[in-house]
Order: structure tokens, then C-alpha cells, then sequence
């Protein structure tokens, strides 16, 4: 990302219990947790059945290849050209918040 990039990004404060949905692929952070309450988090996806990762899983769920609609792929979809592949967590995962500054109380 640029600078104009960062400079046209929006703010967007959610109160306890609201809930914002977008593409998981879209750029999105949130600032160090400042107060004495639990922060927490809840991410469902939704996702194509034929759409998945090449590599091994980060973390793994009870609820993966839970479907809504169909059964699980066993192929995946791809386009042609050159496919990016996810980084090499071999060597652990820190988790999403794993970037922020601490916190300072």
C-alpha cells in the first residue's frame, strides 16, 4: 500500500455488539485493546467449495468443510497464470493481533 492508499482509508468504529462483514482479502486492522475488557473476536467464512488453501492449515477448526449447500470439493478451481501461495507458517503462528503495539495501561 501508499501513502494516498493509507490516506484514503476510513475509520470504522463498531460499538460492542456490532458486527462488520467484508472480504477477507481486503486490507483491515484495529487498534491495541487500551481498556481492562476482553477483546473479542468471532470470524465465520464463506467460501465456494472448491475454494481453498494449498498449503497446510494454520489453525484448524472442528467446523472445516462444514457445509451450507453441496458437498466438499475434491478439486479445486483454479485460473490460469500464476497462483501465490500462502506464507510458510512452518515455524508457528503468532495470531491476527500478533502486529499491534501493546497495549499501554
Amino acid at each position: 500500500m501508499t501513502a494516498d492508499d493509507f490516506a484514503k482509508a476510513e475509520d470504522n468504529e463498531l460499538d460492542p455488539g456490532d458486527v462488520v462483514a467484508h472480504h477477507g482479502l481486503v486490507v483491515h486492522g484495529s487498534n491495541p485493546n487500551l481498556s481492562d475488557d476482553i477483546r473479542t473476536t468471532y470470524i465465520m467464512q464463506y467460501a465456494a467449495a472448491d475454494a481453498f488453501a494449498y498449503t497446510a492449515l494454520v489453525i484448524d477448526s472442528r467446523h472445516r468443510n462444514r457445509m451450507v449447500r453441496c458437498e466438499p470439493a475434491r478439486h479445486a478451481r483454479v485460473e490460469a497464470g500464476v497462483i501465490e501461495l500462502p506464507p510458510d507458517f512452518s515455524a508457528g503462528y503468532s495470531g491476527i493481533y500478533a502486529l499491534q503495539e501493546p497495549a499501554v495501561r
